[in-house]
């Protein structure tokens, strides 16, 4: 059967889910409704015969250009198999097909890279939680032991909740970045995608009702993902955010095998989720252009 191209209406859920699933990758962002969630249903994808490996992409244009781009939220993608490893002239085949579907492609993958491609070195963090909660904190920093002392002194309420309208509008005005504002349908409407499928939830800092922090996570399969995070002035000064990941840790402690801090190479959130006691996990962001 070959490798063959498939759009995301005659994908198979079930084998699809269940490749991803027996992986050694297997992370959630290759999930058909991860997928489906951040990108609105319009990713494709190279099979291998009856799934032994796939390759999901998603096909954006460049002043009418067509090119293959890495979905906002998407850290890790690439191929995924359910095999032990694939042989290098496979994967070679994989990224040639993908390359005769535009005129460059920029892909984040951890494993199964092709043999000649520029590649750059990127840094997620993992935490693993398989444990009681009293030896994971053992192995957090003095730093962070110190900020969570303070954010307690705060006496700051934690509250889970569902609420995304109320979590999205407080991370767009508390973005740095700007990330979220200039994507704000496409983060809304996965955020809301999410909450209909009951796969998330998130966690909000209060002060006297006040929101002094907000995060955002993801619960599948055996990993918790730490997937979108703020602060305003005053959390940052009461170290909200050290309590909200604490709180987390010490929820699913045992229950989870990981926490997944979703990066960072910025050195002061690196800083943070090593403070934690979290461990790097490299992966590649792999470019290549025609001309």
């Amino acid at each position: 059967m070959g490798i063959r191209f498939l759009s995301r209406d005659k994908i198979d859920d079930k084998k699809w889910d269940d490749c991803i699933n027996r992986s050694s990758s297997n992370i959630v962002y290759g999930l058909t409704w991860y997928l489906d969630a951040i990108t609105s249903k319009k990713w494709s994808a190279y099979i291998l015969d009856d799934y032994e490996a796939v390759m999901p992409f998603i096909r954006n244009y460049t002043f009418l250009f067509p090119n293959v781009t890495t979905p906002l939220l998407c850290q890790q993608l690439g191929i995924f198999l359910k095999k032990v490893s694939l042989s290098q002239k496979v994967c070679d085949t994989f990224y040639a097909k993908l390359k005769s579907y535009g005129w460059k492609y920029d892909i984040k993958t951890k494993a199964n890279l092709p043999d000649k491609v520029e590649k750059n070195e990127k840094i997620n963090h993992i935490l693993w939680i398989n444990k009681p909660y009293q030896e994971i904190e053992t192995k957090y920093n003095r730093n962070t032991k110190r900020n969570i002392s303070q954010a307690k002194e705060a006496q700051l309420t934690l509250v889970k909740t569902s609420d995304y309208s109320e979590t999205l509008s407080f991370l767009l005005k508390n973005d740095p970045s700007g990330i979220i504002l200039k994507n704000k349908k496409q983060f809304k409407d996965f955020m809301t995608s999410v909450h209909l499928i009951n796969k998330g939830f998130c966690v909000l800092a209060l002060e006297n009702e006040e929101i002094r922090a907000a995060a955002f996570f993801i619960d599948e399969g055996d990993r918790l993902y730490f997937m979108l995070c703020a602060s305003d002035d005053r959390g940052k000064k009461t170290k909200a955010m050290y309590l909200i990941i604490d709180d987390m840790i010490r929820n699913h402690a045992g229950i989870k095998n990981i926490f997944d801090f979703t990066g960072s190479s910025i050195d002061s959130i690196a800083q943070r989720n090593e403070g934690f006691g979290g461990a790097k996990e490299i992966y590649y962001h792999l470019t290549w252009k025609l001309f």
